[in-house]
């Protein structure tokens, strides 16, 4: 019950202040003059521009901000481009270099084409390769052409082992022409022999050289 009470005195209380305020007001109202009108509307109006300007301020501010932020990125953007046009310059430097190398190194097989053309086709009129004439050195193949031996009995392995007992070191070619066989073929019973250790090969391709073991020297 008390605090209904209290709770009723204070509704009137407020009822009682806010009648006493509107009274007050529509006194003050009645007192003002036009021109204190005019000059409340006038300062109401400063206040609200100045506020409107205030913002402005602040928004020209952040895109002057924002205007910065651009520039630095379009600045830094210009010097990547600058930097991959120097790169691709470079780039297309190494690019033309490289092709003319690639002209040089045309020609140059052109030229070796050319060159090895010639000698097949001087090999065609007759003439022996250099490697051939170099084989026609042992004192051996030059007694045989000297004084070619009068035999049609077919030479085998176990001539070829005679001849290498005999004379211990001999080119390949060299033992083809003194046998007078092919060197494909001294060339496989070359290999046959030094598989079983009575010979050694030595160099390659015409240049190879077959010379006798201590295992040959001794059976012979």
């Amino acid at each position: 019950m008390d605090q209904q009470k209290e709770l009723e005195q204070e509704r009137a209380r407020r009822i009682t202040l806010e009648k006493e305020l509107e009274f007050w007001l529509r006194g003050a109202i009645e007192k003002l003059t036009p021109q204190d009108l005019a000059s409340a509307v006038q300062t109401q109006q400063v206040e609200t521009l100045t506020y409107h300007l205030l913002k402005s301020r602040q928004q020209v501010e952040e895109l002057k901000t924002q205007i910065s932020g651009r520039e630095k990125e379009i600045a830094l953007a210009v010097e990547n481009i600058k930097s991959l046009e120097r790169e691709l310059e470079m780039k297309s430097k190494a690019a033309d270099r490289l092709s003319q190398d690639i002209g040089k190194l045309k020609q140059q097989v052109d030229e070796l084409q050319r060159q090895q053309e010639a000698q097949q086709r001087e090999g065609s009129i007759g003439l022996a390769p250099p490697s051939a004439l170099v084989t026609l050195t042992h004192p051996e193949v030059v007694r045989s052409i000297a004084s070619p031996p009068k035999s049609d009995k077919p030479k085998t392995i176990k001539d070829m082992i005679q001849l290498i007992s005999r004379i211990q070191r001999v080119k390949l070619l060299d033992a083809a022409i003194l046998l007078e066989v092919k060197p494909e073929t001294v060339s496989q019973w070359a290999e046959n022999l030094a598989a079983r250790g009575y010979i050694e090969i030595q160099g390659a391709a015409e240049k190879k050289t077959i010379a006798a073991t201590d295992k040959l020297l001794r059976v012979r």
